[in-house]
């Protein structure tokens, strides 16, 4: 994130917890939908640049994903659903254990 430099504690205890928030409670069907409509509308867009597209290529290669990835990536986003979102949150997120690193001028 980027903020003033006066800011920088606040922002990073409202981040920490947000993260709690979502790791505990997860998050909104809204808010999934919000996600994946703004995933599946800029994936096309995003490889309409070659360097994005043979970046992509790369990327799927290297997990292992199949060539048809490419066609598949906006169907498997439109298929997670908020349990597995949520899921996700409460294994992944660990707002105890974050390493937080600030560049810049630092005010406390």
């Amino acid at each position: 994130m980027q903020t003033a430099p006066e800011d920088t504690q606040r922002a990073i205890a409202n981040t920490i917890t947000l993260l709690q928030q979502i790791q505990e409670q997860g998050v909104t069907a809204a808010e999934v939908a919000t996600a994946k409509r703004s995933i599946t509308s800029q994936y096309p867009v995003t490889l309409a640049h070659p360097d994005n597209l043979a970046q992509t290529i790369l990327d799927n290669q290297v997990y292992g994903l199949t060539p048809d990835e490419l066609r598949e990536f906006v169907r498997h986003i439109e298929t997670v659903s908020v349990k597995q979102v949520n899921q996700a949150a409460k294994e992944l997120l660990h707002p105890d254990n974050l390493v937080i690193v600030t560049a810049g001028s630092v005010q406390d």
